[in-house]
């Protein structure tokens, strides 16, 4: 049975979405010092060790050789070109354009589940809330109206669709 979500795991999911919305603006700002390909290679770096320590360390898991081998090299090559897109795309494009396309994965993840998965089918109402959904993200960028008639210069363009790569390598 589900219960209701309390208001801790409401403010957990706050800060966690604060500061994953913020990654993008703080690689950005410290771009000029730092390359954002070197922030993302320590970000990882660092996040590999704190699994190792939680996962064989701490709760002394035991790590079954072989099992989950192709998966899990799928998943991690797919993150590694995740990552790859975003730091070269913030070389073009701003941050929040960054961070839109990006988060278009849940997109790209509901339609491939669509396809590989029997049980995720979607319905034309689901479908239709994902051509309205990727219509709204496209309109944004695309209708000068809505950027306040400033053009697209052609590096941003480059940065959005490596933005979107992102989005489908993550989805």
């Amino acid at each position: 049975m589900k219960r209701p979500i309390d208001l801790t795991a409401f403010g957990l999911m706050i800060l966690l979405c604060l500061t994953w919305g913020l990654q993008q603006t703080a690689m950005k700002l410290a771009a000029p010092g730092i390359d954002p390909m070197l922030q993302i290679g320590l970000r990882s770096a660092m996040a590999a060790a704190l699994v190792f320590a939680i996962s064989r360390l701490i709760r002394r898991d035991r790590w079954r050789p072989r099992i989950f081998l192709g998966p899990g090299l799928l998943a991690g090559t797919l993150f590694a070109l995740e990552f790859l897109l975003v730091a070269e795309g913030l070389r073009w494009t701003t941050a929040s354009h960054i961070g839109v396309f990006l988060y278009t994965g849940p997109i790209f993840a509901a339609i491939g589940l669509h396809f590989a998965q029997p049980d995720e089918r979607m319905a034309r109402v689901q479908w239709l809330g994902v051509a309205i959904t990727f219509t709204g993200v496209a309109a944004i960028f695309l209708l000068p109206e809505l950027r306040g008639n400033q053009p697209l210069a052609p590096s941003m363009i480059v940065g959005d669709l490596l933005g979107l790569g992102a989005g489908i390598a993550w989805g």
